[in-house]
């Protein structure tokens, strides 16, 4: 099929050209059936399709682990060997949506935070263990300038270890009034001391009447009496 289009411009000037040649090439287009029109790009080779993929179709996002999400806490609580290694104590896990939280203590020191090197130590060796990494935040529980148990050793129990500690003599459990009343227990790396806190002694050194002052974990068994465990202890003196 041949199709001449005669055209007779008279006295036009160039915008009224461009007009008419713009309206000449869309009538070409659809009367030769050449395909869809080149976007801003009239008169020129129509631009062909791209049957590719427009993006490089990306892997799944590899597991960082087969533990689940849900059983790190559990797994944390028994990470002793490294805690052990690292010469800490574990006092808590708190997961929460973010991540998990996780507070410790140094032994030995008491009132000493974790360096950024010590946490970032703690951290990789708890990601080698479980085999995963995850957000983790590092927190350093810390004894305070006071004491937060002071009263008189009321009992001693040598074969636990333990010693109870009241505001006042005598302690009775059935008395009409309940008073402060403590079982403490010690940690391993508890320091006691006598003398306001001058001399060394050791658990054998304790004696009924003596008047103490300690510094506890941030835990109590919410019996009556409570219990909880002594980081460090004071004999201030002894009553007569």
């Amino acid at each position: 099929m041949s199709i001449t289009i005669t055209t007779h411009l008279v006295s036009i000037n160039e915008k009224e050209g461009r007009l008419l040649s713009t309206i000449i090439t869309l009538l070409l287009y659809f009367i030769i059936g050449l395909g869809s029109l080149p976007a801003g790009n009239l008169g020129q080779e129509p631009i062909q399709q791209n049957k590719e993929p427009l993006y490089e179709t990306l892997p799944a996002t590899p597991k960082i682990s087969q533990v689940n999400r849900a059983q790190i806490p559990e797994r944390l609580s028994k990470l002793n060997e490294v805690y052990d290694r690292l010469s800490l104590e574990l006092i808590e896990i708190n997961p929460k949506k973010d991540g998990i939280y996780l507070t410790v203590r140094k032994l030995y020191h008491h009132r000493e935070k974790l360096s950024k090197e010590e946490e970032e130590q703690l951290r990789q060796a708890i990601y080698e263990a479980l085999d995963q990494s995850f957000p983790l935040y590092l927190d350093t529980y810390l004894i305070s300038d006071k004491p937060n148990i002071v009263g008189i050793i009321s009992k001693i129990d040598s074969q636990e270890s333990k010693i109870l500690v009241v505001d006042k003599e005598p302690f009775a459990m059935n008395a009409p009034v309940m008073q402060n009343a403590n079982w403490l227990s010690f940690s391993k790396d508890a320091t006691l001391r006598s003398k306001n806190g001058q001399q060394s002694i050791t658990f054998d050194d304790f004696k009924i009447g003596q008047q103490v002052e300690a510094w506890t974990s941030k835990f109590k068994a919410m019996s009556y009496p409570a219990q909880t465990r002594a980081y460090e202890l004071n004999i201030l003196e002894s009553q007569k």
